[in-house]
């Protein structure tokens, strides 16, 4: 499995700290970054996305981490936040 071999890529903070590589963490920011795309109907804020739009931005996103840093030791915070944002703007388009 593709997370599984990113177990051994540590993830550089902000601070400097480094830490190991947390799946979840990135498919909780790309539905933090989904909670905030909705569109007015009847005058009510609707989510325009499901579960599987998510796991799908995730699947995209790990699997570009994995061809990208596979011979790297670390990846910085920014560079997967960089890459959650490209594949969900992509989504939207």
């Amino acid at each position: 499995m593709v997370e599984e071999k990113l177990a051994i890529l540590k993830v550089e903070k902000r601070n400097g700290k480094k830490v190991d590589f947390d799946g979840s963490k990135i498919a909780l920011a790309i539905k933090k970054g989904f909670d905030d795309i909705t569109v007015m109907q009847d005058d009510e804020e609707v989510k325009v996305y499901s579960e599987s739009d998510i796991q799908k931005v995730y699947k995209e996103v790990i699997n570009r981490i994995e061809k990208e840093y596979k011979d790297q030791d670390k990846i910085k915070i920014e560079q997967i936040q960089d890459l959650i944002e490209e594949k969900r703007i992509r989504w939207c388009i």
